[in-house]
């Protein structure tokens, strides 16, 4: 994926051949919404992770910037 399709906020996210790495920052507890409060993510993104392809880390990480947004 070209990095016109990537979701905004996520160039500082490190990539690999397949695909944006995770955004985990090893503060890994959920809060009240089920979300880690360091990467955001539910623990159904967590766990699937390794298992996404690609276009579904991509995916992920867009609801992570929405999620961002929304809590400011």
């Amino acid at each position: 994926m070209d990095s016109s399709h990537r979701p905004a906020g996520s160039s500082e996210v490190t990539q690999n051949a397949g695909g944006p790495m995770s955004p985990c920052v090893s503060i890994c507890t959920l809060d009240e919404q089920g979300l880690c409060r360091g990467c955001l993510r539910s623990l159904a993104e967590i766990s699937g992770w390794l298992r996404m392809s690609a276009a579904e880390r991509w995916d992920v990480l867009g609801a992570i910037a929405s999620r961002r947004a929304a809590r400011v």
